[in-house]
């Protein structure tokens, strides 16, 4: 591929980028709610304790979080790296994959580098800068939780119609976070630019703790003597604190972690985004709750699954 007509065929990608991403997180939404109402559907695109056949699938769960993570936390890098640099988004791609690209990228641009790294060059008050900053924390948080913390069952893989969509949901929510250029549903002026970044930096951060005791919490339910590899389903019954209010409190976390985002790039294509992973969260949480109580009797029974709003009534 020529580099001309790579350079055309990105900036046609860019101009179309908006609708293209309006349509897939609107797809998606539709996708969530043929899901919930119809079990036929929701086999091919679940995994964990809603698989009956624990072995089926192209890729352990691990493996999968963690190529998910990296896709969204190479791309976010990226993406920075073109706004800082001013370099296409394909040559930033080149440069986050390979380093020795990055060495002489970096020496071709000897006077402009230091500038991008003392600060000199980033415009911090663009509101992509500081929301793609932090989804770059949240991929890199994730990605280390997922090979250092969470202990996944080793015989359960996920099906290949939610692998590419969980490859196609990172992809899709750095390009919103990053480099999209949607309409704003909100004037950026409404509010000071540096009290909205400070209160969303600090509602970011608590979030992505308090998910990481959860992720904590969930991790020790799996003692290191335990058989991963064997076919036994490895749930147990959460006992922390988090989770006596609700079933899933790392979804409830991951949604304010989302909402902070959306705060500070309220786009149409991030209220979507953020849409789609309220309704997927929750549903996924209803579903946690249900086999909980189902697995572990009466004596399971946190008031919610995912928003600590109220009690959460099973379907009988």
């Amino acid at each position: 591929m020529s580099p001309t007509f790579a350079a055309q065929l990105e900036g046609l990608l860019l101009a179309h980028l908006p609708w293209l991403l309006s349509a897939y997180w609107a797809v998606l939404i539709v996708l969530v709610g043929v899901k919930s109402l119809s079990p036929g559907f929701d086999k091919y695109s679940s995994y964990g304790l809603q698989n009956d056949n624990l072995s089926r699938g192209v890729v352990t769960r691990q493996i999968a979080f963690l190529l998910f993570y990296m896709l969204g936390l190479v791309l976010g890098v990226a993406a920075a790296i073109a706004q800082g640099l001013g370099a296409p988004l394909r040559t930033a791609l080149v440069v986050v994959a390979n380093p020795a690209v990055a060495l002489g990228l970096a020496a071709a641009r000897a006077e402009t580098l230091p500038q991008f790294v003392g600060f000199g060059k980033v415009q911090w008050a663009d509101p992509q800068i500081v929301p793609g900053c932090l989804f770059v924390v949240q991929m890199a948080r994730r990605a280390a939780e997922t090979m250092w913390v969470q202990r996944y069952s080793l015989c359960e893989r996920l099906p290949l119609l939610m692998f590419l969509g969980g490859c196609t949901f990172y992809v899709a929510m750095g390009l919103t976070v990053t480099v999209d250029q949607s309409p704003l549903l909100l004037p950026t002026e409404a509010v000071p630019w540096l009290p909205k970044v400070l209160l969303c930096g600090a509602v970011f951060a608590f979030a992505s703790y308090r998910q990481y005791q959860c992720h904590s919490a969930l991790a020790q339910i799996r003692p290191k003597t335990m058989d991963l590899h064997c076919s036994a389903r490895h749930y147990r019954a959460p006992t922390a604190a988090l989770f006596r209010e609700m079933a899933c409190p790392h979804y409830f976390f991951e949604i304010v972690l989302y909402s902070a985002l959306l705060a500070l790039r309220p786009t149409l294509n991030m209220t979507l985004a953020w849409g789609f992973v309220v309704l997927n969260l929750a549903q996924r949480g209803r579903k946690t709750r249900r086999f909980y109580c189902e697995s572990f009797g009466p004596g399971y029974a946190p008031r919610c699954s995912v928003m600590p709003s109220g009690p959460t009534h099973l379907a009988q």
